[in-house]
């Protein structure tokens, strides 16, 4: 945002930073941290998402296989520290992980699914 201030009886222009510019590095510097950590797999599983391992189709190998290899297709912050992330899976379905960054600097995926790529695409 620029606005206009007057000094000694002289304009000059002041940048004020807005509080998206601050939001927008820590979402850029959290995907930059995601990707590496999907890419590596290097994850904590939470026990939801084991459990939800053995409830969906979606066998944990291709999970990984995902992470691994494709690549995000949207980022959406939750809350401090927790997104909603977008991978493609198969050609009309997306997966969705919902991961936390935690204390100790691991990425913890807290549960996933399966979505119609079509509701991305809206």
């Amino acid at each position: 945002m620029v606005g206009k201030r007057k000094n000694s009886g002289k304009s000059c222009i002041i940048v004020i930073k807005s509080q998206y510019d601050v939001q927008f590095m820590k979402l850029k510097e959290a995907l930059e941290f995601i990707e590496t950590s999907l890419r590596k797999y290097n994850v904590i599983e939470s026990h939801h998402f084991n459990e939800k391992l053995a409830d969906r189709e979606i066998q944990e190998e291709k999970i990984v296989y995902v992470c691994q290899n494709n690549e995000i297709l949207g980022i959406v912050e939750q809350n401090e520290n927790k997104y909603k992330v977008t991978m493609h899976y198969e050609e009309h379905k997306d997966i969705i992980l919902i991961v936390k960054i935690v204390d100790n600097g691991k990425l913890k995926i807290i549960t996933y699914f399966p979505e119609y790529a079509e509701r991305r695409k809206r």
